[in-house]
């Protein structure tokens, strides 16, 4: 559970549609944050998961990616509006 103390992890911090946070050393939680729209992907959206994961990528230190959505859905699928 990702609680209001839990800050943006390092790196991520200018995405608009996800939210990363490192809640144990090795982790990093990715997070869909359109909770308003079910977390339906859109063009931007898709650009950042590609861009956050090849952050991920270059980051040795971790270990583990948990991926999950805001709100009550996980994603609602491609956003078409």
């Amino acid at each position: 559970h990702i609680g209001p103390h839990m800050s943006v992890a390092p790196g991520f911090e200018n995405l608009q549609r996800l939210r990363v946070f490192s809640p144990a050393p090795h982790v990093l939680h990715v997070k869909l944050n359109r909770p308003d729209k079910l977390n339906a992907m859109d063009i931007l959206c898709w650009q950042e998961v590609k861009s956050c994961f090849d952050i991920i990528r270059s980051h040795a230190e971790a270990r583990a990616v948990l991926l999950s959505g805001a709100g009550r859905l996980f994603c609602a699928g491609w956003d078409l509006q």
